[in-house]
């Protein structure tokens, strides 16, 4: 038994490639080779190691966040559990148990957090954050809890806005910004993750915006088969006001959604309205309209959490292309 429970996170350090082949795969959306990697890993490693499981996690995540479907929300749930159980039986490497179930809330807090359950998403994130802070404490080889704990620090820092320094003492901002940093230049699970909320952080300050557009380029000659990056690189661009820029992108991704995503309504409907919003911008008032007249009815057969505020950007948009 000791044996297995010495080699949980020695398994990432010894086997780095395997690792980050299934990652790559993840990110750039091969399901399939995600799934069978997985069920080889289950078969190699002891069945108390959380890895598989988390991988598991960490999958359906993107999984649900790429087809805009929520189909696997209770199996994602369940898997978070089964996580958070696995981790605590964990006394052979308890830092490598920590990180593994930190990592599982923290994906549980992000998924209450887009679902507007901001309760739900602080009890948990506030968890997560807990345990990393030990990790970091213990100099765990893994980086990727910066992530979090730099979300937290540029999160209260938002904060400390409205409560000044009661609540939140001291200078969070550039610290969070500098933690999702190296969480993005070392991290080994959210390496895209980190990349995306610093894109989002940097295209919210103007001065930052080109640098938001360089980080979204790298993460697609990085990972050039995934939608999430296309997405990514087209909205970082429209925030620059490269409008044609924007738009080749969003073509390419419309063609992509086109062809892998059929049942996909909600991201349908996005594209189009981007593509909408976007014509309209350059005076392709004609081509604007179809989008939107397309959007609109592919919305309306969505079942995502995020299809009402869609819907009203839809309807915003449709009234300016009316006048």
């Amino acid at each position: 038994m000791i044996k297995f429970l010495i080699l949980f996170s020695l398994f990432i350090k010894e086997n780095p490639s395997y690792l980050d082949s299934t990652l790559n795969f993840l990110w750039n959306g091969n399901y399939e080779d995600v799934k069978k990697r997985i069920k080889i890993l289950k078969e190699k490693l002891h069945e108390n190691d959380p890895l598989p499981f988390l991988l598991r996690v960490i999958y359906l995540y993107q999984f649900m966040q790429d087809y805009a479907k929520s189909d696997s929300e209770n199996v994602f749930l369940k898997e978070i559990e089964k996580v958070i159980e696995i981790s605590e039986k964990n006394k052979g490497d308890i830092l490598w148990g920590k990180f593994c179930k930190a990592s599982a809330i923290a994906y549980k807090a992000m998924w209450f957090f887009d679902k507007e359950n901001y309760i739900g998403a602080l009890k948990d994130g506030m968890e997560a954050v807990n345990l990393f802070t030990e990790c970091m404490e213990n100099n765990f080889f893994l980086k990727d809890y910066y992530l979090a704990l730099g979300i937290y620090n540029y999160g209260t820092s938002i904060l400390q806005k409205y409560t000044k320094e009661i609540i939140f003492k001291g200078e969070r901002k550039e610290k969070g910004i500098e933690q999702i940093e190296i969480s993005y230049k070392e991290g080994k699970f959210t390496k895209p993750l980190s990349a995306i909320v610093l894109i989002y952080i940097y295209s919210k300050e103007r001065e930052k915006r080109e640098k938001a557009i360089q980080i979204a380029e790298n993460l697609y000659k990085e990972f050039p088969n995934s939608r999430i990056s296309l997405w990514h690189l087209g909205l970082s661009y429209a925030s620059c006001g490269e409008w044609e820029k924007a738009k080749e992108i969003f073509e390419k991704l419309f063609e992509n959604i086109e062809e892998n995503q059929k049942d996909s309504y909600y991201m349908r409907a996005a594209i189009r309205y981007y593509l909408a919003k976007i014509n309209n911008l350059l005076k392709n008032k004609e081509i604007a309209k179809k989008y939107i007249k397309e959007a609109e009815k592919f919305i309306k057969k969505s079942k995502w959490h995020k299809r009402k505020y869609l819907e009203k950007r839809i309807y915003y948009i449709k009234k300016i292309l009316e006048k």
